[in-house]
């Protein structure tokens, strides 16, 4: 039986852009939002990454691009012009725009008045001071490598 990540896969699924967040903030979220522990989800983070890039290293570059969340907020025109080229698409200034689309959001999800908000760098580095020396030392230690070779300072 074929489990390889492309079966069934339809014309949509063809191009996959991955945005990858810095893990510190990622478990800091969680942690605020849900009361998950930072080092446990941590580790999720890194086996979750670790198993999507593969993933998209078996679709190779022309199928699979990474971004991260970081450059996205912090330049927006040139992250969104790279992603656009990526998926064929021409560029259009209504993508920077995003909080103005009638897309429809549910009430109930989490994420809503984010999604509604212009793009914006509140949530960067937020777990500078409110993650525990501990917790960052446990979280180094673990994705260290992923984190410098995603060009995350550690």
């Amino acid at each position: 039986r074929d489990r390889s990540p492309s079966r069934g896969l339809g014309d949509v699924y063809k191009r996959q852009v991955h945005i990858i967040r810095d893990v510190r903030d990622v478990t800091l979220s969680s942690q605020v939002a849900w009361g998950k522990d930072p080092v446990r989800n941590a580790q999720r983070w890194m086996d979750e990454l670790s198993a999507c890039r593969a993933w998209g290293a078996s679709f190779g570059p022309q199928a699979y691009l990474e971004l991260r969340y970081e450059d996205l907020v912090q330049d927006p025109r040139s992250a969104m012009r790279h992603v656009l080229a990526f998926l064929g698409e021409p560029w259009s200034e209504q993508v920077l725009r995003h909080q103005d689309s009638e897309v429809l959001l549910s009430e109930r999800e989490a994420s809503t008045d984010a999604v509604k908000a212009p793009v914006n760098l509140r949530a960067l580095s937020r777990w500078r001071g409110q993650l525990s020396e501990d917790e960052l030392r446990s979280m180094d230690a673990r994705a260290e490598e992923l984190l410098e070779r995603l060009g995350y300072a550690v």
